[in-house]
């Protein structure tokens, strides 16, 4: 596997949960192919996602943005909170319908 990207349906949103990209091919581009790919299928619905803070500018450019606590669904809000508990510096970032 060189590249993949994982998308479900949650409630009333998408949630990416999961994009990775083969250590020897990164930095060429592949994810935001995967996110201009997806993107189609994405547009329906707001899309939620929760990427290490390094990679804030690469959801960006594809349409996310950053959200606070106070403005995200209560159960990405809840994964949010275990995975700073564990020490892990992510941001909860959505691309509107």
């Amino acid at each position: 596997m060189i590249a993949c990207v994982q998308i479900d349906r949650e409630h009333n949103y998408y949630f990416l949960r999961a994009m990775v990209v083969a250590k020897n091919y990164r930095r060429q581009g592949l994810a935001s192919q995967l996110l201009n790919a997806v993107a189609p299928y994405i547009s329906t619905k707001d899309c939620w996602c929760l990427p290490f803070v390094h990679l804030v500018s690469l959801y960006q450019t594809a349409g996310f943005s950053e959200h606070d606590e106070t403005t995200i669904p209560p159960t990405i809000s809840t994964r949010l909170q275990r995975y700073h508990a564990q020490g892990k510096q992510l941001v909860a970032m959505c691309k509107r319908a």
